[in-house]
């Protein structure tokens, strides 16, 4: 973002004590997004859970190579060493922020030099941004991990369109070898590029990652975008959307391929989507037990039925984007939503929840009975939003109130059920409202649009 914010920087140190103190639960935390064409919109797996799922999954590789392309990616950063989130893996991790920032994605007619943009493959046009400075150095042969991230984090800080002044960060752990080459691997290399959410973004880098990445010797290389279908096209092998569900599934082949092989196999993924900014409350109930599953706080008639959101100038902007304020440079990312996760619910048969988030009541919703979890994700429209905004805007804090009949409850899910209970499939916990921006520099917005009409003629699924 272009300027400081306490508030967000307060939540961040929140949510590092969250699950251990147990004190204070509200936090301005981050979120990845997945292509899913479901009525609620895409998926959003929060950072906990990326980190989660990479553990999870690749604990027997001999090296993970993980670069996430990612508005707020510097935030995977934090996590890899912070004691309860930590990543386990060997790992070596590039981002394309620092955590604070917006991501630019940048098109354009002509080259900038210096840097010296990507160029298209077919076509006299450049792209800008991490992925494509990546792309660029895997064209020029077979580099370190580290080299890769370093030469594309400078031409990255040369830009002159980078609009958030993004500084790419890397970090390496659990043995990882920065010096090992993006192709190395003593038995076997595995490479997986991954488009997740690319609404509103150039799609050919993504494209270009895996051109730049087929002659590279992988015992397995796939490629997954937004909205798109196995099939090959114009000379590229898709594998499917980029769906949550791919991008799982293809971890957990890697964790079969690499149990019976441990230690001799590598994986080098580079993720690109986009990132938001979640403000939650994720309350603990009193005396909660720490690493335990099961200890939110419990809604119910009678008892705790308010929660917090923490706001800050920042999340107030980007909640106006496109929407009473319009930046030429911005786009915003994903329709607002609320979403309230639980770990367990007890309710009478069409017995309702009636929601109301910052003075706006959102209506009545049912929550069905179950002892493994569940969400309830709600879009705001922009009437919606245009109402919350005028009676809200500019608070640090908003209130959520829940109004439940006697006798229904649920508890709220937190950081500890993502983590400790194999029976919470949830991508995110506790309740919050998400919004996310993009940078397209004017007048890129332009020309993304003749971009996608090349897209679109591609069949999807």
């Amino acid at each position: 973002m272009r300027t400081t914010r306490n508030v967000a920087a307060v939540a961040c140190a929140l949510l590092c004590l969250a699950g251990r103190a147990h004190a204070q639960q509200k936090a301005i935390t981050t979120g990845y997004m997945f292509w899913n064409k479901r009525a609620e919109g895409n998926d959003v797996l929060s950072a906990i859970k990326l980190n989660k799922l990479l553990n999870d999954n690749l604990g027997d590789a001999q090296q993970v190579n993980f670069f996430l392309d990612a508005c707020y990616s510097g935030a995977m950063i934090d996590l890899a060493t912070d004691p309860k989130f930590k990543l386990t893996i060997p790992y070596f991790l590039g981002t394309s922020d620092d955590g604070k920032t917006k991501s630019t994605d940048i098109g354009s007619s002509k080259d900038a030099d210096p840097p010296g943009r990507l160029k298209h493959s077919k076509k006299d046009y450049y792209f800008g941004g991490y992925t494509p400075y990546l792309v660029k150095q895997l064209r020029a042969g077979d580099p370190k991990v580290k080299d890769l991230h370093d030469k594309a984090k400078a031409d990255v800080e040369k830009d002159p369109a980078r609009l958030y002044n993004e500084k790419p960060q890397s970090a390496k752990g659990n043995g990882a070898d920065d010096q090992l080459k993006i192709n190395a691997g003593t038995n076997k290399k595995h490479a997986l590029v991954f488009g997740g959410d690319l609404s509103k973004l150039y799609t050919r880098p993504v494209e270009e990652m895996w051109l730049a990445m087929k002659g590279k010797g992988y015992d397995s290389l796939k490629l997954y975008q937004h909205n798109t279908k196995a099939q090959t096209f114009d000379g590229i092998d898709f594998a499917g959307n980029g769906t949550y569900e791919n991008f799982k599934s293809e971890l957990e082949g890697y964790k079969t391929a690499m149990g019976a092989d441990k230690g001799k196999q590598t994986a080098s993924i580079f993720l690109e989507t986009h990132g938001v900014r979640d403000t939650k409350d994720f309350k603990y109930q009193v005396n909660a037990i720490p690493n335990t599953p099961k200890q939110g706080e419990l809604i119910t008639n009678g008892g705790a039925t308010s929660l917090g959101l923490l706001m800050d100038n920042d999340y107030w902007r980007d909640l106006k984007e496109d929407l009473v304020i319009d930046d030429p440079n911005q786009v915003r990312a994903v329709q607002p939503r609320f979403y309230v996760s639980y770990s367990e619910s007890t309710f009478a048969p069409d017995s309702p929840v009636r929601i109301t988030l910052g003075g706006i009541d959102l209506g009545d919703f049912l929550i069905p009975s179950t002892t493994i979890g569940g969400m309830l994700e709600l879009p705001l429209t922009d009437s919606q939003l245009v109402q919350f905004i005028a009676m809200n805007d500019g608070l640090p804090e908003v209130a959520v109130n829940f109004t439940l009949a006697s006798g229904d409850s649920f508890r709220l899910a937190t950081d500890d059920d993502v983590l400790f209970d194999p029976n919470y499939t949830q991508l995110n916990y506790g309740a919050g409202l998400i919004v996310g921006v993009q940078g397209v520099p004017a007048p890129g917005a332009i020309v993304l649009g003749v971009v996608a009409m090349g897209f679109s003629r591609r069949r999807r699924g």
